[in-house]
């Protein structure tokens, strides 16, 4: 049995978004080196505030994984980063829950876990970049870092 197993889901078999994150949080954290997180930060495009409709032939970063709990586990072990993406400036969209069997519509064992990022209103940017997370710092450290390397790139 999974840490997924034991999450309370809706009927529809949805994970609640501040669930999903605790259950993303406590997962066992691989080692992963700080230069490739950070490279893997700045790599996301979060979806633009004004997106509207498929987001499939953008730029937009978007994570769909699908499968038995114990292989969902696994795979979001590697995506905890993501979580820096819940700041002042972007919200993290995550999206966790049983799959639906399309001919009998139960639900089945099975899992899908979607992760991307979008872009704030502005009203939110201010109200919670007047707070400060550590969120805020682990993300602005990242952004700026891939800031300063593309200017180096740029002027060699």
């Amino acid at each position: 049995m999974t840490s997924l197993d034991n999450l309370e889901t809706t009927d529809s078999g949805s994970v609640q978004k501040k669930d999903a994150m605790q259950w993303l949080e406590s997962l066992e954290n691989p080692e992963i080196p700080e230069a490739l997180e950070d490279e893997l930060i700045q790599s996301v495009v979060p979806k633009p505030q004004d997106h509207s409709g498929s987001a499939f032939p953008t730029p937009i970063s978007q994570v769909r994984v699908t499968g038995r709990p114990e292989f969902i586990e696994q795979v979001a072990r590697l995506f905890q980063w993501f979580n820096v993406f819940e700041s002042s400036a972007t919200r993290l969209a995550i999206k966790l829950q049983q799959i639906e069997d399309r001919e009998t519509e139960e639900l089945t064992d099975n899992y899908a876990l979607y992760l991307s990022a979008a872009v704030r209103g502005k009203e939110g940017v201010v109200q919670q970049m007047m707070m400060g997370s550590g969120e805020d710092q682990r993300l602005s450290k990242a952004l700026e870092k891939a800031e300063k390397e593309t200017a180096l790139t740029v002027e060699q």
